[in-house]
């Protein structure tokens, strides 16, 4: 459920404010001080660490050793706030790295804690910006890092990068500013596979196209027209040369090879 603004102004003076907070949250050398009933609400994960008798009941301390501190933060400011920044400022932790990653690691911890919600927003933020950037190494990059990490539910986040780079294929696949995109489809064959199958489906979900046909009058005017999709047609054509018809099954026989 959508956040009502009142409520992120609130949430967002509170996020990172260690008053009134009942938990504290380390990751590396970063520290947050939070409150239960903001991260427990929203992930399974973080109210069963907060109860049942586990330690960090009694220690009101989480702490995740094996995540990205800029991550945690912003999975933080989403469980805060309803959303998440994709870049950091030059300088900080993380600021190298791009916002098509970002997306696609946010996906991963949201998948690891339990938060739907926070995978949905990355999903929806990475094909926005895939739409925009595909032409990038950014986009291969990321394509890399969401096949090669450890996120079990990994499908929705393909398919929206495997549609991206479908609906672009001619040109990645093709010219200069694919070299990394082919580098990545090249090492990456689970990834490769899937974007042949979502080529081939496309194709066959696209409507009838242009192609040629020799006139069937061979003695008067052998011209070669552009008709469009015969396969399933039925009927006749007109010869735009010599305005003769032709049952559509003449002209089919007459289809030069593409």
């Amino acid at each position: 459920m959508a956040k009502s603004a009142s409520s992120v102004d609130w949430l967002n003076r509170v996020f990172g404010d260690s008053k009134y907070s009942d938990l504290t949250i380390e990751c590396g050398e970063s520290t947050w001080h939070v409150h239960r009933v903001v991260i427990c609400a929203q992930s399974p994960f973080f109210d069963k660490a907060c109860s049942n008798g586990f330690k960090e009941t009694s220690s009101k301390l989480i702490k995740l050793e094996d995540d990205d501190p800029t991550i945690v933060r912003e999975m933080l400011r989403y469980l805060y706030t309803g959303d998440y920044l994709e870049q950091t400022k030059e300088g900080e932790e993380g600021s190298r790295r791009s916002a098509l990653s970002t997306n696609v690691h946010i996906h991963t911890i949201a998948d690891k804690y339990d938060i739907p919600a926070l995978g949905d927003v990355a999903i929806s933020k990475f094909s926005a910006r895939a739409a925009r950037e595909w032409k990038t190494e950014a986009f291969a990059g990321a394509i890399e890092e969401m096949y090669t990490s450890a996120n079990e539910n990994k499908e929705p986040m393909h398919k929206a990068a495997v549609a991206i780079a479908a609906e672009n294929a001619k040109t990645l696949l093709n010219d200069d500013c694919g070299q990394a995109f082919r580098k990545i489809a090249e090492a990456v064959p689970k990834f490769a596979a899937e974007l042949s199958i979502e080529i081939v489906n496309m194709k066959e979900k696209m409507p009838p196209t242009f192609a040629r046909y020799r006139c069937p009058n061979s003695m008067r005017c052998n011209k070669v027209n552009m008709l469009e999709g015969l396969g399933q047609a039925s009927g006749s054509r007109t010869c735009t040369y010599c305005s003769n018809q032709y049952y559509v099954n003449v002209w089919v026989s007459k289809k030069l090879d593409d």
